[in-house]
């Protein structure tokens, strides 16, 4: 947050836009590897080709191993 001449808080509306972007495709991409991941798991794939492949650790197959 930037102080104009006054000493108010402004918001640099430019990097706002570029901050919420960047987060829509965070949350894009995790809701991917999740979908990957069930799918492969679905396939019976190996958690080793699972982490290899969706490039995700241990835990996250866990979880959506538990959702099937």
């Amino acid at each position: 947050m930037e102080k104009d001449n006054e000493n108010r808080e402004v918001y640099n509306m430019c990097q706002a836009v570029r901050e919420w972007a960047e987060e829509e495709r965070s949350i894009g991409a995790d809701e991917r590897t999740r979908t990957i991941v069930r799918n492969m798991l679905m396939r019976g794939m190996a958690d080793d080709v699972i982490m290899a492949i969706a490039e995700c650790d241990q835990d996250l197959i866990d979880k959506m191993r538990k959702t099937l």
